[in-house]
């Protein structure tokens, strides 16, 4: 065997592994070092219940007891005061337009005697018109033609009907006697201008009725047509219209004062001047009865057509013994009661009701001896 050989086996030969000693743990220091991890455990315990305590229970257990709240029996309005909510809606109004002589050309206000606000009256002189009077009669007069002396008719008496009621004649007789000429003259002569035997139909003009109001008149000189009328009446001043159901057309009737808010005009009184027949509710709206109020005058340019208003019925409604809703318990048999407050400690007493009204959060109850005004009642927190 050769050198290299044999040093080639001897770096084959495996080599001693170096051994390990382990030392025993010595129980003493087990022991010691035990109790110091339990003191650290129990240490941390302790500084944990100081700085985050265990909560307080009673608050809960305090919300899920019912609070006791109680209320007592009072004297209410047995109704809400009827409210409205409505628009204002356009005047009404009709036009004057003298009757023309045949063959006339422009008619032109030459006087103006009426001013607005003005109220127009049977035989009351309005304008002159081309040097010409032109009186006011109704509607219910039949003017179709001029009334001359001697003339007769239904005419002739309707004009006689308007010239006693101005203290110018004495009866109506349906002729031109010389009694109704002579008042007729007076007519004339008391607006300032020459008389004539009769009464020219071209000197008259229609009104719808009298008493009614006129908002504007035409400037002198004015030409007179449809579209620039002599005057012009108020038949309807603007107003309110709102719909009421069944309780509350009965309480608003005809005369009965309200309070009216239009926009933000704040509040003025007015009162109920008309109320229709049942409208059924049609058009998706809502069926009732319109309520007709007039804007107050002080209000009456201002209040532009659309405006939302609203209608209050004024006064006080019949007040009577009532309990808070939120009192009223319910039997299985459908009958309602209350609980009264017994003395201390002691359980509450339950009390039969009999409710005849509701309104603003009460009930209306009928009249018992158990429950006089001033008794306590239960809303919640029952003692059994």
């Amino acid at each position: 065997m050769s050198k290299t050989d044999a040093k080639r086996d001897a770096t084959a030969q495996p080599q001693a592994q170096p051994q390990v000693q382990r030392k025993a743990l010595n129980p003493k220091r087990l022991l010691a070092a035990t109790g110091v991890l339990l003191l650290g455990v129990l240490l941390g315990a302790v500084i944990t219940a100081v700085v985050f305590p265990a909560p307080d229970m009673s608050a809960i257990d305090n919300a899920q007891r019912s609070a006791r709240v109680t209320a007592t029996v009072s004297e209410q309005p047995a109704r809400e005061l009827a409210r409205l909510v409505g628009t204002v809606s356009p005047p009404e109004s009709a036009q004057l337009l003298p009757n023309s002589p045949s063959g006339a050309g422009d008619e032109v206000v030459t006087r103006m005697v009426l001013e607005p606000g003005a109220v127009v009256n049977a035989g009351d002189l309005v304008a002159e018109v081309s040097g010409r009077p032109v009186f006011a009669f109704p509607a219910g007069v039949p003017l179709y033609r001029d009334i001359w002396y001697e003339n007769t008719g239904n005419d002739v008496a309707a004009v006689q009907q308007v010239l006693v009621e101005r203290g110018l004649l004495t009866t109506v007789s349906g002729k031109v006697d010389w009694n109704t000429r002579e008042a007729l003259r007076q007519l004339y002569r008391s607006a300032g201008f020459t008389p004539v035997d009769g009464l020219p139909l071209s000197h008259t003009v229609r009104i719808p009725s009298v008493g009614l109001t006129v908002a504007a008149v035409a400037g002198v000189g004015q030409a007179i047509d449809a579209e620039h009328p002599m005057a012009v009446l108020t038949l309807q001043p603007a107003r309110i219209t709102a719909r009421a159901d069944m309780l509350q057309a009965e309480v608003l009737k005809v005369g009965v004062p309200v309070q009216v808010q239009v926009g933000s005009m704040g509040t003025a009184e007015s009162e109920v001047i008309a109320v229709s027949e049942f409208i059924s509710g049609d058009n998706g709206g809502a069926a009732g009865y319109d309520v007709t109020v007039p804007v107050p005058d002080a209000w009456a340019e201002a209040a532009e057509v659309g405006l939302p208003a609203i209608v209050t019925e004024l006064g006080t409604a019949d007040t009577g013994l009532a309990v808070p809703l939120l009192a009223i318990r319910h039997r299985s048999d459908g009958e309602t009661y209350v609980l009264k407050v017994a003395a201390t400690n002691q359980p509450d007493t339950p009390v039969t009701i009999r409710v005849t009204a509701q309104a603003g959060g009460y009930a209306i109850i009928a009249a018992t001896d158990e429950l006089p005004l001033g008794t306590e009642i239960v809303l919640t927190g029952e003692r059994t």
